[in-house]
């Protein structure tokens, strides 16, 4: 715990990373308020403010627990601090999917798809159909639909 120390004691030594991982070691071992404690933390920070990567990590741990309202407000953060973060629109779609919302689900994806339309990760889950949409022919279903389908397999 000297690496937390340090952070508490020292604004400039205040280190995201270590707040994310202690977050998700607690998370793993079925803790819940310890990892929220952390993330609350480490995004009080400066750095920890402005990491998309915190941010998304304690969207996917209330994903887990159920508080839809917590859950997208954490995605918007995340978003807030990268708006183009392909991982945040691809998690936050596929949450979207298990609500079954799949308007919201496809809204999040084609923004995602339009930020970065040569990234494979945004097509991710289906190979065949992701390669049917490759191809320019006219009638294509759009690669969002594929993946908000119930069909797919989950993300998380």
């Amino acid at each position: 715990m000297q690496g937390i120390s340090r952070c508490r004691k020292k604004p400039r030594n205040q280190n995201a990373y270590l707040y994310n991982a202690l977050a998700v070691m607690a998370a793993q071992v079925g803790k819940v308020e310890e990892p929220r404690a952390w993330f609350e933390e480490g995004t009080q920070t400066l750095e920890g403010a402005a990491s998309v990567a915190l941010w998304q990590a304690w969207a996917v741990l209330e994903a887990k627990q159920g508080d839809p309202t917590a859950v997208r407000y954490l995605f918007k953060r995340a978003l807030g601090v990268n708006p183009s973060s392909r991982y945040v629109h691809l998690a936050w779609a596929m949450w979207e999917r298990r609500q079954n919302n799949t308007e919201l689900c496809l809204q999040l994806l084609k923004r995602g798809q339009s930020l970065s339309p040569t990234d494979a990760a945004i097509y991710q889950g289906n190979l065949d159909r992701a390669r049917e949409l490759s191809k320019k022919e006219s009638g294509q279903t759009p690669a969002v639909k594929i993946l908000c389908s119930s069909s797919m397999p989950g993300a998380f």
